[in-house]
This record gives structure tokens, C-alpha cells and sequence, in this order.
């Protein structure tokens, strides 16, 4: 067990080092300054999760205006249902939940103590599965995918003590793949609908009315007509993109990441910025197959 005892697994600890004392400061997981030319695996892993941590906190912290215009509204117009138990139903519960999970994570990508960051990252994945479940929030998909990438980093967090660096990224990058892979599955099934795919949906959403740049601009250029089509065309588009994503997980991981990452971008910059909410922390995980462990780099 990792999460009880101080750590002295760290590689660059000489095996014939005599064992802590219980009282002992918790040792670091980055290694000191004289020692920069030892092995580096956690080092190199920390790296990657703060690189995913910080892309978790654009999610959630992009989303801050909108949770904070809704939660004024559920405050106003309380909603009851009987299908979430009270606790559920209580807005200051989901404000409790973000702030915590804002909080959590800033810890987590600042902490160089091991025990407190893996508590850090118990907790703010707690907090974001209560946004899952929360009747305010439960179908806000920004606090899923962000659950999803706080799961990851969990994950990586327990591998610390078990793993080399390039066994942890390689790994990562795996997992990460088929966290996406999932993800992107689950929006084209979702999308499997007659309105999806005639476009009306989309076409409702985004091409009548919404002041976006891109929309605004075929607006003024074409009649609803063509639009229509366009609007066809384009969901279409999506939901084949987003079924063929689905497979990245079969994909080399370099390869596989670039795609996830320009499908993502691609996304938000031709629909709408707020998706950034949603989409930047699984940019974050499609970072990971990018990131070049230190095996590879080695002469």
C-alpha cells in the first residue's frame, strides 16, 4: 500500500539506505538538485501528470462563468426531483463539489510530497463524481470528461512506486487512448439519432442563430436552403469523425495523439470556444502519447 506509509521507494534512494524514521519528513518525489544526473522516472512522470493537471484546471476553471450563471439560477428556481436522493438535489452540495475539485487539483500540481498528492487526487476525483451524479450538473459532460482525466491521474499517481518513468508514459499513453477512444465513441453513439443525422439538430443549434464567427459568416452568405445542407453535411461529418476516433486506441500512440488532438481543436474552433471546457483536459491526455519517455530519448 502506497497512501499510508512514508515513501522510501524513490529510485534515486540507495538500497542500502537505513529505513526512516516514523517521524521522518516525508521524502519529496522530486530528487534533489546533486542527483539531477540519476535516474530519472518520477521526475519525468510528474512531468506528464502536471502537463494533464493543468489542462484539467483550463476544463474546470473555463467553465467557471456558466457554473457560476447557473448555480444562480438553480438557487432561484430550486429543481426536485425524487429520482436523486436530497443531498443531490442541494445546490450548495455541486458548488461545494467544484471548488473543491478547483482546489484539489492546484494542490496536486504543486505538492512534491507523495502521501498529499495522492490524496489530492482521491479528492478531487470524489468531488467531480458528485458533479457527475449531482442533479445540476449530471448531464454537463465538461465535469465527465474531467472526471475521466482525474481517474487517469489517480492512476498514474498509484504507478508511481511500481514503475520506471518510460513504463508509467507508456502506459499512460495506452490508457490514455482508450480513455479518448471511449469518449469519442460515446459522442458518435449518442449522435446515432434521425435528427443528428438529417442535421436539424445542428442546424438548430448552430447554424440558425448562434453568433459564432464561423456561422455568422455562412449566414451571410448563404440562403436557409443551403444552409440546411450544411448543416447536414456537417453533422454527418462529426459523427463519422467522432465513430472513427473511436479506434484510436489501435493507432501508434504518436500518431494517435496528433488526430485527438486536431480532431479536439478542430471541435471547439469551428463549433463553439466553451467547448473548451469539455475538450482542453482531454487535449491534455492526448498530450501523454507525445511526450517522448526517457527510453526513448537515451543514446
Amino acid at each position: 500500500m502506497m497512501f499510508g506509509r512514508e515513501i522510501t521507494w524513490l529510485p534515486w534512494q540507495s538500497p542500502r539506505e537505513p529505513a526512516r524514521s516514523p517521524n521522518h519528513a516525508p521524502t519529496p518525489l522530486s530528487p534533489p538538485a546533486e542527483t539531477s544526473s540519476v535516474d530519472v522516472p518520477l521526475r519525468e512522470a510528474l512531468v506528464v501528470l502536471r502537463v494533464v493537471l493543468a489542462s484539467l484546471l483550463v476544463s474546470l476553471l473555463w467553465k467557471i462563468k456558466g457554473f457560476v450563471a447557473a448555480y444562480v439560477i438553480y438557487c432561484e428556481i430550486p429543481l426536485h426531483s425524487d429520482f436523486f436522493p436530497h443531498w443531490l438535489q442541494d445546490s450548495r452540495v455541486v458548488a461545494t463539489a467544484y471548488v473543491v475539485s478547483v482546489v484539489a487539483c492546484m494542490l496536486a500540481a504543486v505538492t512534491r510530497d507523495a502521501k498529499f498528492l495522492c490524496g489530492q487526487m482521491l479528492i478531487a476525483n470524489a468531488a467531480l463524481a458528485v458533479l457527475c451524479l449531482h442533479q445540476d450538473s449530471y448531464n454537463d459532460v465538461t465535469f465527465l470528461t474531467c472526471w475521466w482525466t482525474s481517474l487517469w491521474c489517480t492512476w498514474l499517481v498509484s504507478r508511481l512506486p511500481h514503475d520506471t518513468s518510460a513504463q508509467i508514459i507508456n502506459k499512460g499513453a495506452f490508457l490514455a487512448r482508450l480513455i479518448l477512444s471511449v469518449i469519442f465513441l460515446g459522442g458518435a453513439v449518442g449522435k446515432f439519432t434521425g435528427g443528428y443525422w438529417s442535421g436539424q439538430v445542428l442546424y438548430e443549434i448552430y447554424f440558425a442563430e448562434r453568433q459564432y464567427w464561423l456561422f455568422s459568416l455562412l449566414r451571410q452568405n448563404f440562403d436557409d436552403e443551403t444552409l440546411r445542407q450544411l448543416a447536414t453535411g456537417y453533422s454527418r461529418l462529426v459523427i463519422l469523425t467522432e465513430a472513427c476516433c473511436a479506434f484510436l486506441w489501435l493507432l501508434p500512440s504518436a500518431r494517435a495523439c496528433s488526430i485527438a488532438v486536431a480532431v479536439l481543436l478542430g471541435i471547439a474552433l469551428l463549433s463553439n470556444t466553451l467547448l473548451f471546457s469539455v475538450l482542453s483536459c482531454l487535449m491534455g491526455l492526448a498530450l501523454v502519447g507525445l511526450h517522448r519517455s526517457p527510453a526513448a530519448r537515451l543514446p
